[in-house]
């Protein structure tokens, strides 16, 4: 089985944050419009999502009518996390549906 991975830019990086845990973080300038990561995972149905939230939790994104992607194992929830925290003042936004770019420049 061939494992699964979101990308990210080779501009940021995963750490640890002060105020949300891990996170992803600039390593340099991105431009607005630039994709920061694409989220992955298997293509599955709402079935199989409910038959997986007791190991995955909620971790399926949907992308259309009865259309997940979804890691199946506790261990590719860690694999395809984007790790891209919450803000009020966003920097970072979607592009269709698993693409996610930067709203605006960032330092």
């Amino acid at each position: 089985v061939t494992p699964i991975h979101c990308w990210r830019s080779p501009k940021v990086e995963v750490r640890d944050g002060a105020l949300a845990g891990r996170g992803v973080f600039a390593t340099e300038p991105i431009a607005a419009g630039e994709v920061v990561a694409v989220k992955v995972g298997h293509i599955v149905d709402r079935e199989e999502v409910v038959r997986l939230t007791a190991e995955i939790g909620d971790q399926a994104l949907q992308i259309d009518d009865d259309i997940y992607l979804s890691p199946r194992t506790a261990d590719e929830v860690v694999q395809t996390a984007i790790l891209i925290n919450h803000s009020c003042d966003a920097n970072v936004g979607f592009r269709g549906q698993v693409i996610y770019v930067a709203m605006r420049d960032i330092a």
